[in-house]
């Protein structure tokens, strides 16, 4: 039985991503367009002084369309770029092609949106069997429940577009100096769908049907000076079908705590998961 540790949601710019962390191994991947050309290989190469495995797999939607998934097989992680945030039995079909039997959930920004509502959409499913792949917890991290709430409201009336945006940035996105490398490379490589909160400006989280089954014990957490406020992730509480719901604050921190305080953000996932496994 493959046991995995976390599969995590995320969006950077552009891209709705899912992250599948193994003890022994990691996959990255990405959902690319049906247009794209299939092609099929495998190659290793050196990632964290571990062999790496890549090749696609084939996703089959409900409605009868197909789609290429890239993976990226290394240590400890699987990364899943998925361009469509309706995840549904695509996301359903990755689980099984990899295998994966228990893990738990991570959801950073909209992707905690694609975590929520992957949750629901297996609470409220009319058949479930216990050969199904099992969520044990989740953890939606600066995700907003109410995208229309997400906007800043201490914005300067004096100052022009450009500066308004690095005032947000600073203030709201990410408290460092200077935004990390790999931040700041995720956001130069935005695209031109998927960007920014009027991709799914309309979204607002609604409960699972009445008498779907229970989700997974679950974790809301926020930066104090997150764009996504209290306000934004309080209503949380009102769609989630679970008993045990936590909410937790980085003091410090605003949407990016992984890279401002990456010790604790660390620490608060890892104890939580611990606490299910």
């Amino acid at each position: 039985m493959t046991f995995i540790r976390w599969i995590m949601f995320n969006q950077i710019i552009s891209l709705l991503v899912a992250c599948i962390c193994l003890s022994r191994s990691v996959a990255t991947a990405f959902l690319a367009p049906p247009s794209t050309p299939i092609s099929t290989h495998t190659k290793s190469s050196s990632l964290h002084a571990s062999s790496t495995n890549e090749g696609f797999l084939q996703v089959s939607r409900p409605d009868g369309s197909e789609h290429k998934l890239s993976y990226r097989v290394a240590a400890p992680i699987v990364a899943l770029h998925v361009f469509d945030w309706r995840l549904g039995a695509g996301f359903e079909s990755v689980v099984e092609k990899l295998g994966v039997r228990k893990f738990h959930l991570y959801g950073q920004s909209y992707g905690g949106i694609l975590a929520f509502e992957y949750m629901k959409s297996v609470a409220t499913a009319t058949t479930n069997n216990e050969d199904d792949a099992k969520c044990l917890s989740a953890i939606l991290s600066s995700a907003p429940s109410n995208v229309a709430q997400t906007h800043s409201k201490d914005d300067g009336e004096e100052l022009t577009d450009a500066e308004l945006e690095a005032l947000f940035q600073t203030n709201h996105q990410c408290r460092m100096p200077e935004m990390p490398p790999k931040l700041k490379e995720a956001y130069a490589n935005a695209g031109t769908v998927w960007r920014g909160t009027d991709a799914i400006k309309d979204y607002v989280a609604t409960p699972p049907a009445e008498g779907a089954s229970r989700m997974p014990s679950s974790m809301i957490m926020r930066g104090e000076h997150d764009f996504v406020s209290e306000e934004c992730i309080e209503p949380w509480k009102s769609v989630f079908n679970t008993k045990f719901l936590r909410y937790k604050t980085m003091k410090g921190c605003s949407h990016h705590g992984l890279f401002e305080d990456g010790a604790t953000y660390g620490e608060l996932i890892d104890s939580f998961c611990a606490e299910y496994d």
